[in-house]
Formats: C-alpha cells, sequence, structure tokens
C-alpha cells in the first residue's frame, strides 16, 4: 500500500484512465488539484463540492488506488438521484468507398437502424442528432441538427425518425462536393445521438457542481497615497544658490582629517568650505517675533 501511495503522489491526475481534459481542467481550476497527491490533501473538499456522486466515488478510489479502470460508471436505478446518464451514444462504419445519393442513404439506414437497437435496449430516446462523415482523403466533417419539436415530443429513437432528420445533413454534404466539382466519396459514416431525455436530473438539496466553484483571483495590492512633499524653508536667492554650488556642510568638517587628505582633495573641499561660509554671511538673520504687548483685564 506505502509503494502504491508513493507511485501516485506525484502521478497527473490525466494519466489515470477516466479523468480526461475536461475533468482535468474543471480540478485543477476549482479545486487546485493536478497530481493524485493533491486529490489525497484536498478530499474533504472534493465532498463538499461534488457531496455524494458516482464522479467523488470515483476520485476517491484513484485517490487510494484502488479504483477501476473506465471512468465513473453511468449505470443505476432510475430511481437514483445520483444516476449520471451517459452523454451521447452512437455507432459508426467502415467500408470500401461509396459515392451516390442511394448508395450512402442505404449506408444511412443500416447505422441508423444500429443506433435505435441500442436505444431500445438502454430505454432513452434523443433530441440532438450527429452525422460524421470522412472522405477519401481522410478529412472528417461534422453536421448535428435536433428536433422542432417541444416537449416529450423532441425525443426521438425509431430508424425512421433519425433518417428523416440526418437525410438532409447527407444531401447538403453531396451537394456542396458536387458544387467545389469533387464528387463526394466516403469511406466512414457515422451517427450519434445526445441530449437525452431525463439525463439532466435535478441536483439534490444543497449539492453543487464544479461549474458553482470559482477562484477567487489575487487582488492586486492596494496603491498606497502619495505623501505631500515638506515645506522648503524660506532661503534667500544668494544663499540658495551658494548651498547648491557648496554641497557641504562646514560644521561636519575636522581640520585635522582635512591636513592629512591628499592635495587634490584637501583644495577641493577647501573651495566647497568657502563657498558654504559665504552662503553663512550672505544669509539674512532671523530676527526674533514682537512680543505682544501685556494688557491688564
Amino acid at each position: 500500500k506505502a509503494a502504491v501511495l508513493a507511485f501516485l503522489r506525484d502521478l497527473p491526475c490525466r494519466k489515470i484512465g477516466g479523468i480526461g481534459r475536461v475533468l482535468e481542467m474543471k480540478l485543477s481550476d476549482a479545486l487546485n488539484v493536478r497530481t493524485c497527491g493533491d486529490l489525497i490533501d484536498n478530499l474533504p473538499e472534493c465532498y463538499c463540492v461534488l457531496g455524494k456522486s458516482a464522479a467523488m466515488g470515483f476520485l476517491h478510489e484513484v485517490a487510494l488506488g484502488c479504483g477501476e479502470c473506465g471512468g465513473p460508471t453511468d449505470d443505476g436505478e432510475e430511481d437514483d438521484e445520483r444516476v449520471i446518464r451517459r452523454k451521447g451514444l452512437g455507432n459508426e462504419r467502415t467500408f470500401r468507398p461509396v459515392r451516390g445519393v442511394a448508395a450512402l442513404t442505404e449506408k444511412l439506414v443500416r447505422i441508423a437502424g444500429l443506433v435505435s437497437e441500442r436505444l431500445v435496449k438502454h430505454d432513452m430516446r434523443a433530441a440532438k442528432w450527429t452525422l460524421k462523415l470522412k472522405t477519401t482523403d481522410f478529412r472528417i466533417s461534422t453536421r448535428d441538427t435536433q428536433t422542432k419539436k417541444t416537449g416529450k415530443d423532441k425525443y426521438v429513437r425509431s430508424v425512421k425518425a433519425i433518417v428523416r432528420l440526418l437525410k438532409p445533413l447527407l444531401l447538403e454534404a453531396i451537394g456542396e462536393a458536387e458544387a467545389a466539382g469533387t464528387p463526394l466519396e466516403i469511406r466512414l459514416m457515422g451517427v450519434r445521438s445526445s441530449d437525452f431525455e431525463g439525463q439532466y436530473v435535478p441536483l439534490a438539496r444543497g449539492q453543487t457542481t464544479l461549474k458553482d466553484v470559482k477562484m477567487k483571483a489575487a487582488s492586486p495590492p492596494r496603491p498606497q497615497p502619495a505623501k505631500p512633499p515638506a515645506p522648503a524653508s524660506p532661503v534667500s536667492p544668494g544663499a540658495a544658490a551658494a548651498t547648491a554650488s557648496a554641497g557641504i556642510d562646514g560644521a561636519d568638517v575636522d581640520p585635522a582629517t582635512l591636513s592629512e587628505l591628499p592635495p587634490a582633495v584637501r583644495a577641493d573641499i577647501e573651495r566647497q568650505l568657502a563657498l558654504w561660509r559665504k552662503s553663512r554671511r550672505s544669509a539674512p538673520a532671523r530676527r526674533p517675533p514682537p512680543k505682544k504687548p501685556r494688557t491688564l483685564d
């Protein structure tokens, strides 16, 4: 058991059979889960989001290294509120290159019959239908349609109804190919059904999904208000110019240290000291504020 958990610790979730690109993106964006080790560490958060669902049971088994291949199952009793019906059901066949409306329609009827048998077996009806075509130069195209009826009448599963919906798509593809000057020659045809009756089971009270969970982006740092500059003390123009050119405070200069400096450096400092003394002489002396006369109450 320890060896299995150690192997799963750094294994990406995408490597597990049954976790596809979409589920991997949802786990990464909503729960920050990228490896099986992250899944073990975040199991409580997963339970809060998924609840007691088939997907949560599958992820729990994956985290512990005892899951089965194939992903979460869609089988279940009809009265179970946690049943997740399959998203699509279809069939496709590869054959020798076929062209012409009659021959392609015959292939469509045959494949539609296979899909209809599977729908009857599972007691399912679908409202959305997709036709898949692959030409002899391996170009694949898909076209989909759905019934225009509303309510339960929009769900069909009979061969006649399937062909009635998909044959206009086949004729449209044949017409486009002939207009381009290249007759449509098909080597693969597929029929797929989706949007099943009763597919969207209402969630239990308080249950949420991964779509309801959104990671909040980190808020940028709040800008600090700029401090106003300190008011400058009033200085005469001559003193300001002399101070700017001096750049030295004579009170901080030690004469003993100055005498030990090299001649060139000492001469430069003495020049700045002369400017500093000149600025001191040119600066007007501050007069004390006049005293207020005392009055007798």
